[in-house]
């Protein structure tokens, strides 16, 4: 008999001092033994029912005979539940890396695992897009669904060209209307063009608002992400960007960025309407959706022109002006020279950001609005 089926004993009749009960408990323990040997029974069959006895007592539900411990109870499991949910899940993200390393290093392995998930696909991206559904009361994330990438790896490179593509070129070759073949030829060797009037008419800041008025239902439901700088950071979607007062706001301030990166078609289509893709694009070029409105008040920061998703960018001046410093990328800076141009309105810039890194310096006192897309042939 153990000590705690004995305590289980003792509190059930209703005793509560440790010493009245172990008292209690050595007096009936000899009455019964002597009650025991009366009806002729041996040590071992009077210990066998008393055991017997107390191991019913103790199959009883202990939280209603000790409720002290039912708060001890419902802790260690939850305890015990919650270090197997943990070690389960650490378990599972091993496994998941693991799986994604073999997928990665092992050719076949991977294409097994993707037939293996493709008929899943919808069902898993199902299950993430609602589980992000309570994020979208937090902050705006609709321009990721588009993204390329959602986390950016810091170890990644650009692939790096010959730098004898860029060896002997010292300036941007500036024409009016050169013709295809010849256009074909530059672009061929990532020769930095400026063309020079491919707007009808100027693009500015009234022209935007314009568009965003007419089209507001359909471009505030769109995917897009706006990145500011300056005295900008509050603006966070298109309808505060569009308002009213925006332009006193902008020529108040010296230090104002604004960039709108858009990946929808119909975005792409109505800012068609104000840029036009230029003729050097050829009708075959594959033209990325990706499209980018830069706002500058005057006097701004020097800053980076944006990324762009395929080979050849061209960069469009809408209204204002603009001084664009060309800089070649890291691995050819010892090989091939910087140097500079200056855009009006109208003005088109053709360039590889695989071989370019472009830098816009603030130039006139005026609003600088320009746009930025991509092909590649």
């Amino acid at each position: 008999m153990t000590y705690f089926t004995a305590l289980l004993f003792l509190d059930v009749m209703g005793i509560d001092s440790e010493t009245e009960c172990l008292l209690y408990l050595r007096q009936n323990i000899v009455e019964l033994k002597r009650l025991g040997e009366e009806w002729g029974l041996s040590a071992d069959e009077i210990n066998k029912c008393i055991d017997k006895s107390l191991g019913q007592i103790e199959e009883q539900d202990s939280s209603a005979v000790f409720p002290k411990n039912n708060a001890r109870y419902v802790w260690c499991s939850f305890r015990r539940c919650l270090a197997f949910c943990f070690k389960t899940c650490l378990l599972l993200s091993v496994l998941l890396v693991l799986l994604c390393g073999c997928a990665y290093a092992h050719q076949p392995t991977g294409h097994f695992i993707g037939k293996f998930l493709h008929p899943h696909a919808y069902d898993i991206f199902r299950f993430l897009r609602l589980a992000t559904l309570p994020l979208h009361k937090v902050t705006n994330i609709t321009y990721y669904y588009d993204s390329e990438c959602i986390v950016q790896n810091p170890y990644f490179r650009q692939p790096m060209m010959d730098c004898w593509m860029c060896h002997n070129i010292h300036d941007v070759k500036e024409v009016d209307s050169p013709s295809q073949v010849l256009i074909n030829q530059w672009i061929s060797y990532h020769r930095p063009i400026l063309f020079k009037k491919t707007l009808t008419k100027p693009v500015g800041l009234i022209d935007l608002q314009q568009l965003y008025h007419k089209n507001a239902e359909d471009l505030d439901t769109m995917s897009y992400q706006l990145v500011s700088a300056g005295n900008a950071s509050d603006i966070v979607n298109l309808k505060t960007l569009f308002t009213g007062g925006i332009e006193q706001r902008i020529l108040s301030n010296t230090d104002f960025h604004m960039e709108w990166h858009s990946w929808k078609v119909l975005s792409s289509k109505l800012l068609r309407k104000l840029f036009p893709r230029p003729k050097f694009v050829l009708a075959e070029a594959e033209v990325s959706l990706k499209k980018t409105v830069l706002i500058d008040g005057h006097h701004h920061k020097h800053y980076k022109l944006p990324s762009s998703d395929n080979l050849h960018t061209w960069y469009t001046q809408g209204s204002g002006t603009h001084q664009l410093v060309l800089s070649p990328v890291d691995n050819c800076k010892q090989e091939c020279s910087t140097f500079q141009t200056l855009l009006r309105p109208g003005d088109t810039l053709l360039f590889s950001h695989y071989l370019w890194k472009v830098d816009a310096l603030s130039s006139g006192d005026t609003i600088s609005v320009g746009f930025i897309g991509s092909f590649s042939v």
